[in-house]
């Protein structure tokens, strides 16, 4: 299942290691992470994706050249609500 996150906004940090979080519109999805540039890094790191309060390892991969877009996967699932 897919789940469409919203606007990335930064949150709380010291100059270039404030991380980003986007959140799913009912605020049960939240993906955070650090994305540098320049010569030292460039692209995501530190990606973590929280699913109902538990961190979910997720692997991201950009797909493409110069300013394309990323595309995260989660490398494990949880079980889905039983209501």
């Amino acid at each position: 299942m897919t789940r469409p996150l919203g606007e990335c906004v930064r949150i709380d940090g010291w100059r270039l290691q404030r991380p980003w979080q986007c959140t799913s519109a009912d605020g049960s999805h939240i993906l955070t992470f650090l994305y540098s540039t320049g010569r030292h890094g460039s692209g995501l790191h530190d990606q973590t994706l929280t699913v109902r309060g538990e961190d979910v390892p997720i692997g991201c991969t950009r797909g493409g050249e110069w300013h394309a877009a990323y595309y995260c996967v989660p490398e494990s699932v949880l079980p889905a609500d039983a209501e």
